[in-house]
């Protein structure tokens, strides 16, 4: 075994292109007393040897997503069962952020086959069998909501956009009775955990006339808009069919193409009796 003063020592560039690394990256561990340098006679910053291979674990545990101000205890204090405990937690919330990204993903995939099914096209329909749905409302027509309920859960909810979707709920069909939401399905917010309360309104599985929609909206203030259902209410009437309720208008991508002109992608979904 090599003497203490015979261990080679490499100044930071030096030691950081050995190890892979940057500059900034070992000044950064060192601030956490993760590694340690010496300061030699000539006023420079040497690394030894020897501490690569503590480098290294730091950098596993960093791909493991082990935040650096942990990362002392793991190193220093647990032993390996403790430490292995540990990262099955980090692996857990890994998981999680690996099903979350895949969900991104699986949305995507189906909003890019939903934009070339439009392309060309101003709207579409179809009638089909709709999964069990959930909707939380947040605002009505010129403010928020006053629920406590609600805001409990809003930021989770939130956060799993776009999966979760922001919605209008038409009480009133032609009317003004409406509020804006989000919705998903139930399976995917049973799945994801997103948690529901007496804010939610749980919207039974039941055949559903969907109609897609591409538009554009409101070019002047004094413009005649179509009423919001008038979509729904046409292929309604056109295939005489009859709903049970409340309309959801759900919105897929909202943009601005002018000050006084908004487009809006999206479809309603209407149970049908």
């Amino acid at each position: 075994m090599k003497k203490k003063a015979e261990i080679p020592r490499y100044r930071i560039g030096e030691y950081a292109r050995y190890m892979g690394v940057t500059p900034d990256f070992l000044k950064h561990y060192e601030q956490f007393h993760l590694i340690s340098s010496e300061t030699m006679e000539n006023g420079y910053r040497y690394y030894p040897f020897y501490q690569s291979s503590k480098l290294l674990e730091c950098m596993k545990l960093r791909n493991y997503g082990v935040p650096i101000r942990d990362m002392g205890a793991l190193l220093n204090d647990d032993d390996a069962e403790t430490a292995h405990a540990k990262l099955s937690q980090r692996i857990s919330e890994i998981e999680k952020q690996i099903a979350f990204h895949q969900a991104i993903l699986e949305e995507y995939r189906q909003f890019s086959e939903w934009m070339e099914r439009m392309h060309g096209k101003t709207e579409d329909w179809y009638v089909t069998e709709c999964e069990e749905m959930y909707f939380l409302p947040h605002s009505n027509q010129y403010d928020f909501l006053e629920d406590d309920r609600i805001y409990s859960i809003l930021k989770n909810w939130v956060s799993f956009m776009p999966m979760v979707k922001s919605c209008m709920e038409i009480r009133q069909p032609g009317g003004r009775d409406y509020s804006w939401g989000l919705i998903v399905p139930a399976s995917f917010a049973q799945k994801h955990k997103i948690p529901i309360n007496g804010a939610v309104k749980q919207l039974p599985a039941k055949k559903t006339l969907f109609c897609d929609f591409r538009t554009e909206l409101y070019r002047s203030a004094d413009s005649k808009t179509l009423p919001r259902d008038f979509l729904a209410q046409k292929h309604l009437k056109q295939l005489g069919l009859k709903t049970t309720g409340s309309l959801y208008k759900i919105l897929l991508m909202y943009n601005h193409i002018h000050n006084d002109t908004m487009q809006e992608n999206g479809y309603f979904m209407v149970p049908l009796e």
